[in-house]
């Protein structure tokens, strides 16, 4: 049975890339609210009254599909 390992690697721009042979681009609130162009207090707003994407848990840490930012915003920023 193989082992497989992921590797998480951290961007000073506060991306977090999963696994480098499958590249998942995930960023914090204070990265997405940048993205966005609102408050980190709107964007929890967004969040907690389900308008904006979901959030991703990972142990303690909270992060966001950065693809799925960058939809909904294509999108109009619609809930």
């Amino acid at each position: 049975m193989e082992v497989s390992t992921k590797t998480v690697t951290t961007e000073a721009s506060g991306i977090t890339t999963v696994d480098s042979k499958c590249p998942v681009e995930m960023v914090n609130a204070k990265t997405a609210s940048a993205i966005v162009g609102v408050s980190r207090r709107s964007w929890w707003r967004f969040v907690s009254e389900g308008r904006a994407p979901q959030p991703i848990r990972l142990g303690r840490c909270v992060r966001w599909r950065l693809a799925e930012i960058r939809n909904w915003i294509a999108d109009g920023c619609r809930p």
